[in-house]
């Protein structure tokens, strides 16, 4: 805590005195602003696409939260907490310690009424539910989350729930929905900073234009933005990106073009410890060496990804 403390007073504030200071919290029980400063420096890390420290300081905060017992500045945090830690769900293959801390938050926020954060906890556990395969929980919490989303009048908020709400198009096949949603507030997002609209939000209306017919403009999409997250070594949305590049070729019967899009995801997945990527690679090589009449080598990949899906409580499907 003495060495924390003097870091604290000898570094220059800033993003690496965050960092440094947070290496040493993660190894002291914290108080609550010990544990603000570890939600800092998750922000910090995610930010910088170094996912597996972000989760580290997220949980630990989140953990030493629950110690330290209930107060309304102690329950602020840990909603915001658990947003952000959400977030980094495709990183971990523990998916139910997320699902745990967005339940706790849940009851936190709706004992409060928390309004607003109440409704986007309830829109991140339906799509951890969702990616499960848990379809029909998944629904029922993100209908209640977005029913009062008309109540709610702050910015970021409804701009969280406008996404979630293309999310949930795009998952039950309505791409002609998502894609009118999403032009239809198209000022409303060209006028925001570029880190505002989502990246994966992106990549989602990227494939949905593909779905409804527009495949030269929605792979068009998917490489620009492959081209700018690979450029700012964000290697997790390139690999989705190309991921989505390699079902469409795949879906048009461009095979053999569609097979190095997946071989280079999964050789990012190593990079950026996204386990959604590696899943979804795994399975598209196992179509492809499947259709090349590979069986050996597509048994060999969809074993894989079977073994690593089940372990993750992940499901990825390339069917529509």
């Amino acid at each position: 805590r003495q060495a924390a403390e003097i870091l604290m007073r000898e570094l220059a504030d800033g993003a690496d005195r965050a960092m440094a200071v947070a290496e040493l919290l993660l190894c002291l029980d914290n108080g609550l602003d010990g544990c603000r400063q570890l939600v800092a420096a998750g922000d910090l890390f995610r930010k910088r696409f170094q996912s597996i420290a972000a989760l580290r300081c997220y949980e630990k905060a989140l953990e030493d939260l629950e110690r330290l017992g209930r107060s309304e500045d102690g329950d602020q945090l840990v909603t915001a907490a658990t947003i952000q830690y959400s977030k980094l769900f495709s990183a971990t293959t523990d998916a139910e310690r997320i699902l745990a801390a967005l339940k706790r938050a849940i009851a936190i926020a709706a004992e409060r009424q928390w309004k607003a954060p109440w409704s986007l906890l309830k829109m991140h556990l339906a799509k951890q539910l969702w990616l499960g395969s848990r379809h029909r929980s998944a629904l029922t919490h993100f209908n209640e989350g977005w029913a009062v989303s008309g109540e709610i009048n702050d910015i970021g908020y409804r701009r969280s729930a406008r996404v979630f709400s293309m999310y949930f198009l795009f998952w039950q096949g309505r791409f002609k929905e998502a894609v009118a949603s999403y032009e239809g507030h198209m000022p409303e997002i060209q006028d925001m900073p570029e880190s505002a609209f989502p990246l994966m939000a992106q990549i989602t209306i990227g494939v949905c234009y593909a779905d409804c017919g527009n495949v030269a403009h929605g792979v068009g999409m998917l490489e620009a933005l492959r081209e700018s997250c690979t450029r700012k070594g964000n290697l997790s949305k390139a690999a989705h990106a190309l991921l989505n590049i390699g079902l469409s070729c795949a879906e048009t019967g461009r095979i053999e073009e569609s097979m190095p899009h997946f071989e280079t995801a999964l050789s990012h997945r190593r990079e950026c410890h996204d386990v959604l990527v590696e899943i979804s690679a795994l399975l598209g090589l196992a179509y492809c060496h499947f259709k090349f009449k590979q069986p050996r080598r597509a048994v060999n990949y969809l074993g894989a990804f079977k073994k690593l899906s089940r372990h993750a409580h992940m499901a990825v499907s390339y069917t529509h």
